[in-house]
């Protein structure tokens, strides 16, 4: 082998090993990474004062599109449906289910959940006997992905084996809901 060729492997050997790296560096940080909270909503003009010739209803404020519902935690957090106060986050009030989510880790100091219920923004949970968090969310029918965020760190529900990818960079947690009618068509 000539000295030209050895030191194109050398070199080609060297790009590749960095593109190696880069690849590495960027999956480590998506994983580790905090979840962003979502974006607000901002109105894009300030209100202005209605002359009085011109009527009030022409210069109302836009409404906020309103959320979709998000797909449910695990089958022992949907099971698991009492204690505390439930949360709404939709204001449609068709059939909302009490669901309860559950995560058990001794060396949590913080744990929250993040889902399309709530817009991916963390809600904390509470912090009960024998290192257990609990929250219980009031939610529509529906198929939602989450996950907990435990020390700021994404995590699946150890509860729940269904998975799904919300295009977040990490795996989640899959949950649905069913309706009170579904549930009554099963048992007849």
């Amino acid at each position: 082998m000539n000295q030209k060729n050895l030191i194109s492997l050398i070199v080609f050997d060297l790009v590749v090993m960095l593109l190696t790296l880069g690849m590495f560096f960027f999956r480590y940080h998506s994983l580790t990474a905090p979840a962003l909270p979502a974006a607000v909503p901002v109105l894009a003009e300030t209100p202005q004062p209605v002359p009085e010739a011109e009527s009030p209803a022409a210069h109302a404020p836009a409404k906020a599109p309103a959320a979709a519902p998000v797909p449910p935690a695990s089958k022992a957090a949907a099971e698991n449906t009492q204690q505390d106060e439930p949360l709404a986050y939709d204001t449609n009030a068709e059939e909302k289910r009490n669901i309860k989510f559950t995560y058990k880790n001794s060396k949590a100091r913080t744990v929250e959940i993040i889902g399309d219920f709530n817009g991916w923004v963390p809600q904390p949970l509470k912090k009960g006997a024998k290192f257990q968090w609990t929250v219980t969310l009031s939610l529509a029918p529906g198929e939602y992905a989450y996950n907990f965020v435990a020390n700021g760190k994404p995590v699946r529900d150890p509860n729940n084996t269904k998975i799904c990818d919300a295009g977040r960079g990490f795996p989640n947690s899959y949950l649905k809901v069913k309706s009170l009618a579904d549930e009554r068509k099963k048992s007849e």
